[in-house]
Parts: C-alpha cells; sequence; structure tokens
C-alpha cells in the first residue's frame, strides 16, 4: 500500500469494500476468498493489483525513440495525403460547378435567341399585315361579301 502515490492510497481508502470485493472478482480472485477477507487485507490486495497494472503501463509506456519518429513522419504524411484529397475533391467540384454554370449560360443564351427569333417573326406579320395597300386589299374582300354589286346605271338603284 506504501509503494501507491498519495492519490491511490486516498482513493483505495475511500472505496467501500462491496467495491473492493468486486473489483478483485474482476481482476481474477476466488470469491471465496474474497469473502472470508477483512476490509484491511482487501485494501493491500486491491492496491497489489494497482502496483501491478502501473508496472505494465510503466514497461508499455517506454517507446523507441526512433518508432517516435516514425509515427509522427507516417502520421505526417497521412496527414498530407488526406489534405491532398481534400483539394483535389473541393477542386472537382469546383470545376463541376463551373461547367454547370457553362450549360446553363448556353441554355440561357439558346431560350434568348428563340424569343428574339419569334419577336422577329411576330413584327415581320405584324409589318406585312398592316401595310397600307394589305389593308385596303383586306377591307375590300370582306365588304365584297356583305354589300350587293351595283351597277353604273342610275335607273337600276334600289329605291
Amino acid at each position: 500500500m506504501e509503494q501507491l502515490t498519495d492519490a491511490q492510497q486516498t482513493a483505495v481508502k475511500k472505496t467501500s469494500s462491496d467495491r473492493l470485493r468486486l473489483m478483485l472478482l474482476k481482476a481474477g480472485y476466488d470469491e471465496e476468498i474474497i469473502l472470508g477477507l477483512n476490509r484491511d487485507e482487501l485494501m493491500t490486495k486491491y492496491a497489489e493489483i494497482l502496483i501491478y497494472e502501473d508496472s505494465d503501463h510503466k514497461e508499455t509506456a517506454q517507446i523507441d525513440p526512433d518508432q517516435a519518429d516514425r509515427d509522427r513522419d507516417w502520421y505526417e504524411h497521412e496527414l498530407m495525403m488526406k489534405r491532398m484529397e481534400l483539394e483535389t475533391h473541393e477542386r472537382i467540384e469546383r470545376e463541376k460547378l463551373a461547367l454547370e454554370h457553362e450549360k446553363l449560360a448556353i441554355e440561357r443564351a439558346k431560350l434568348k435567341k428563340k424569343g428574339e427569333i419569334k419577336q422577329a417573326e411576330i413584327d415581320a406579320k405584324f409589318c406585312a399585315e398592316n401595310d397600307e395597300i394589305c389593308l385596303l386589299k383586306h377591307y375590300g374582300e370582306a365588304l365584297a361579301q356583305v354589300l350587293d354589286p351595283q351597277t353604273d346605271k342610275v335607273t337600276e338603284l334600289p329605291a
């Protein structure tokens, strides 16, 4: 228990006996043995587990400096690859957007040309219909069907 840090000792002392039993069961101790232990023995056994875990972590925590450099280089390389992939994806999206804008501009130009052609046809038809000679001919044809033909002799005129 003395090998633990002050914080660990305080935590072990504050832990209830039932909780200590549960943690010892999880660590692999036999249930009958745990139930036969008093509180001081439970705290001692749990402290032994904590000391053993700390020593395991210290052994695994020692990392080769060359390995750390390789890991850092690998991480930087992966980060650079992700950035390049993201930039490529963004560039492709921008190109798609530009292409879509060009298609829309072409479509607008086509519609505008069609509108101009239709307007020109309507103007030409209006001018052709409103030409003075054409109007007189049109009115003459309309009146020809309504009026009776008249003769040149005055005696034949109706009263």
